[in-house]
């Protein structure tokens, strides 16, 4: 598992085992907004829009009717992957039709006790850590899905930013190694 708390992945893998396509869905609370030129369609309760493929990329997003968005970006990582608009479209009709059926079923067990799963972001920087950045507002300009992100910028939006965003990974091999931070092992 790696990624953010609010996203899965459906890895295609090929006989060796070496990855070759991904389906990423992120769920977000950003609703995106997209002018004429890209095509959206309704399907059941739900709107759909289809990006363009760029590259070895392919994104589609799902507009729930609460206002939500779940976007998912069909990846090619070879040449002998799946078309990454395919992939897009697969992930894409399932989700649709299990939104289809009425609300999505709420995760069949609580997190553990120590899990990220249960903390809000926002509320783990406080007002001296972020006075530490000079012109940042002591208040989030932004809470991520399920507020497991959290954003602060300057008054200006452009000359100070934090933000803080829980992530899974398998281990830390390829992206560092563990660190004590505020005598937290981190």
């Amino acid at each position: 598992m790696y990624g953010k708390l609010n996203r899965c992945d459906a890895l295609v893998q090929n006989s060796g085992g070496d990855e070759t396509a991904d389906a990423e869905v992120d769920f977000s609370s950003d609703l995106q907004e997209f002018d004429s030129g890209v095509p959206v369609r309704r399907v059941g309760n739900v709107e759909v829009a289809s990006l363009k493929r760029d590259g070895d990329e392919c994104l589609r997003f799902i507009t729930t009717s609460d206002s939500k968005q779940i976007v998912v970006n069909g990846k090619r990582e070879d040449a002998g992957g799946p078309d990454p608009c395919a992939l897009s479209d697969a992930a894409v009709d399932h989700a649709v039709t299990v939104l289809d059926q009425g609300p999505v079923p709420r995760r069949s067990a609580a997190w553990p006790a120590d899990s990220l799963g249960r903390l809000d972001a926002c509320t783990l920087l406080g007002p001296k850590a972020l006075k530490r950045v000079p012109g940042l507002r002591p208040e989030p300009t932004d809470r991520g899905f399920a507020n497991w992100t959290c954003s602060w910028a300057s008054r200006d939006g452009e000359h100070a930013y934090a933000q803080l965003q829980f992530t899974q990974d398998n281990d830390l091999s390829d992206n560092g190694r563990p660190a004590r931070i505020a005598g937290t092992t981190s």
